[in-house]
């Protein structure tokens, strides 16, 4: 990544293989975690649904204001992306304590307070996630955006994930260049199948390293660029900047193509 401030060397893989204090703002629950509420099985039933009966992925209830999500399918495991819009959000874990939202960048490059949760979930199963503070019009008020595919499909359609194993099919490792110039050192702060965002087969060896804005980025080997976004001035944690950013793609003399993202606007040349 071409931007952030530098840290310190990390000593030890943090679990998930992503480090929370360079996330503020994210909370991440595959299936249960050590602040969502609860995790329980969905059963239409119990709820009065029959097969054909609609169920939301997402939900919120106007009374006790629980977030919740759903996996209503019986064979594919879902990937929720939630965000929650605006600089008084107000979102209380398991135990009441506040969720602390972060920031991101809205279409003008002007910081907006926002809570994103990143959870997975196994087919018919349920998570009531966090207590909302609802507005005097109830849930219709809250500034909620969300993200849900299948993970075998990953997002968008973007080809199969596993999450954080290692494939039969992965390629020998190769050795090559470092992606950043300058002094570093550099914090690694999502490595390979990282629980944040690096778990979809799409998103599985990339690697997020932190540094101050300005730092080189550099193509790991030779290579052709053919790709570049340079427009975007957007960025940040909300869910609907999943895939917005600037990037050079550049195509190696074995036919692989490297993706260089989170470059500054107006530097990705």
């Amino acid at each position: 990544k071409g931007g952030g401030a530098s840290r310190p060397p990390f000593s030890s893989v943090p679990d998930g293989n992503f480090l929370t204090a360079s996330m503020p703002g994210c909370y991440v629950a595959h299936t249960s975690s050590s602040w969502a509420i609860q995790a329980d099985r969905f059963d239409r039933e119990e709820f009065g649904l029959s097969p054909s009966d609609h169920v939301p992925d997402v939900s919120i209830d106007p009374e006790e204001g629980i977030l919740t999500v759903i996996n209503a399918t019986s064979d594919k495991t879902r990937a929720y992306y939630v965000s929650i819009e605006g600089d008084d959000v107000a979102a209380y874990d398991r135990q009441g304590r506040r969720l602390q939202p972060g920031v991101t960048r809205d279409s003008l490059g002007q910081p907006v307070g926002c809570l994103t949760l990143v959870m997975t979930l196994p087919p018919m199963r349920m998570l009531d996630v966090c207590r909302l503070e609802l507005p005097p019009e109830g849930p219709s008020g809250v500034k909620l955006s969300s993200d849900i595919s299948d993970l075998e499909a990953g997002p968008h359609g973007q080809g199969g994930g596993s999450h954080g194993t290692h494939g039969t099919c992965d390629p020998p490792p190769l050795v090559v260049g470092f992606p950043l110039g300058g002094k570093g050192p550099y914090l690694c702060s999502q490595g390979r199948g990282g629980e944040f965002t690096h778990f979809y087969s799409a998103t599985r060896h990339a690697i997020d390293l932190e540094c101050p804005v300005g730092t080189p980025v550099l193509s790991i080997a030779p290579g052709e660029v053919v790709d570049v976004k340079d427009s975007n001035v957007a960025g940040g944690i909300h869910v609907s900047l999943l895939y917005a950013w600037n990037s050079i793609s550049v195509e190696q003399k074995d036919k692989k193509v490297v993706d260089y993202v989170h470059i500054r606007q107006g530097y990705a040349t």
